[in-house]
């Protein structure tokens, strides 16, 4: 039996993801000008969109995403700006944090604080 061999393909004819950034600079790189609460924002709507090909959807008396996470928006707002990004191995809720690092086998991770202020509960 032969084994099949992919065909040639320069890297240039590969398909690739571009990543999503709502920083200039990464933006003049090639990244699609989308900050991460877009992203959310998208996501949430797509979700409730109803359509006889879809299994389901979220329902219009669902809160908006950021509101089912907890989040203060205006909060969220100010972490996703280039310069408030204040995390750096996760994002997410001070009970959640400690479990990760936990997970991770540390006594903590960055981003405690600013995990209080983000998230109401």
């Amino acid at each position: 039996m032969a084994a099949v061999t992919p065909p040639e393909n320069s890297a240039s004819d590969i398909p690739t993801l571009q990543p999503l950034s709502a920083k200039q600079q990464d933006i003049d790189n090639h990244a699609v000008p989308f900050s991460l609460a877009d992203y959310l924002e998208l996501v949430d709507w797509t979700g409730r969109c109803q359509r006889d090909d879809k299994r389901g959807y979220i329902a219009v008396r669902i809160p908006l995403i950021l509101q089912r996470l907890f989040i203060d928006p205006q909060q969220w707002q100010r972490t996703m700006l280039p310069s408030g990004l204040r995390f750096q191995h996760a994002v997410g809720c001070v009970a959640r944090l400690k479990q990760y690092a936990k997970n991770l086998g540390r006594n903590w991770v960055k981003g405690q604080r600013p995990a209080q202020q983000l998230y109401r509960v």
